[in-house]
């Protein structure tokens, strides 16, 4: 009989060690030793060390936060909720995103894993086309203004992962979230 495999500390396995040594760096051999695992039966279930990664991805951010940061009508709070979301699963993930970003021009076969962000962002544009219908945010594609709202903290992530500061201090998020409420909130 087949072992079960538990494949939450695979994945978490996997975007770890994509992060940390970039996907090159990353082996199949590597991920299944470090969980008791055969190598085989990784790539029986995914093929490739891409597709891995990918579903490795998709899983640990369907369960960040910020795959689904609470709608509660207040656009502001919802705002800084969805900030805080992302500046947490920024924390835990973003060094295998980055990754994912950096390397699939140089790797096609990454390309489908860049898919497994768009769920999240899909979820915060949402909740801006609800605060747009509801009249409390200027008319405009909501995936543009959720790139808007969430331009400071990529920005600031990229510049931390290079040794700078962190910007996920309460008062910066909310410092931003007013600057966009500023452009793009109605009177």
């Amino acid at each position: 009989m087949p072992k079960i495999v538990n494949l939450t500390p695979v994945f978490d396995t996997t975007v770890r060690v994509l992060a940390e040594r970039g996907y090159d760096g990353t082996t199949v051999q590597a991920i299944a030793a470090e969980n008791d695992v055969s190598e085989v039966t990784l790539f029986r279930r995914f093929g490739t060390k891409a597709r891995l990664i990918a579903a490795a991805l998709a899983d640990r951010l369907a369960a960040s936060a910020f795959s689904a940061p609470p709608h509660s009508g207040d656009l502001r709070a919802d705002l800084i909720s969805i900030a805080r979301a992302y500046g947490a699963t920024n924390q835990a993930h973003g060094g295998a995103v980055m990754t994912v970003l950096v390397e699939a021009s140089r790797h096609p076969e990454l390309r489908p894993a860049i898919g497994g962000l768009m769920p999240n962002l899909r979820h915060c544009a949402d909740i801006i086309a609800t605060h747009q219908n509801e009249g409390r945010l200027q008319e405009g594609d909501p995936m543009v203004l959720t790139a808007q709202l969430l331009s400071p903290f990529i920005t600031a992530s990229l510049w931390q992962r290079a040794g700078a500061p962190a910007l996920q201090e309460p008062a910066t998020v909310e410092r931003i979230v007013d600057g966009f409420l500023a452009g793009y909130g109605t009177p």
